[in-house]
């Protein structure tokens, strides 16, 4: 994939400067600290404070938009879908990176011959202002076709026991 790209929840910018090697990249993230390290860290690529709810770019700004590990984790997943489809060009492509420990969890369930589970999304403490939605891939598929995506690729990984110790999920999908 060629083009403009842009990091939808740029965080603290790794991957935003991982792309930029090979993409001309903007990084926006909604919170400010994340982006004022970011582009110190980075200087030479441009970030972004976005609000929560939009982006202020016109429709059709971009080639590629990705979106890694934050779909979990803001308050309106389908509308933060749908900006993404509004700022894909024609043609354009999302890529999507999400946890879904539902993934490993189930292979383990079926080696030992129990049936699979059901996602669950988990809320941490009421002092704690932030929820992590966990989606199964199936939700997320039916997810993106919803907010006008066609899924085209799907993709799992596993990061060992020390790291996260979650399954994450990757989905590519093009503009309808």
């Amino acid at each position: 994939m060629k083009g403009e790209v842009l990091d939808f929840g740029s965080g603290y910018g790794d991957i935003t400067f991982a792309i930029s090697k090979t993409h001309p990249v903007l990084g926006v993230d909604v919170d400010p600290e994340r982006v004022t390290f970011a582009g110190k860290e980075y200087a030479a690529i441009q970030f972004a404070v976005c609000r929560p709810t939009g982006l202020d770019f016109p429709d059709a700004s971009f080639d590629v938009i990705t979106s890694v590990v934050v779909i979990g984790f803001v308050s309106e997943p389908e509308n933060h879908l749908r900006e993404a489809h509004r700022l894909l060009r024609s043609g354009g492509h999302l890529l999507l990176v999400f946890q879904c420990p539902s993934v490993v969890r189930n292979l383990f369930r079926r080696w030992t011959g129990r049936g699979t589970a059901e996602p669950a999304m988990w809320t941490p403490s009421a002092e704690e202002p932030r929820r992590l939605w966990m989606f199964s891939p199936k939700e997320v598929r039916n997810l993106l076709r919803r907010t006008g995506f066609l899924p085209v690729a799907e993709d799992f990984f596993y990061e060992p026991p020390g790291t996260l110790e979650t399954g994450r999920t990757c989905s590519s999908a093009g503009r309808n």
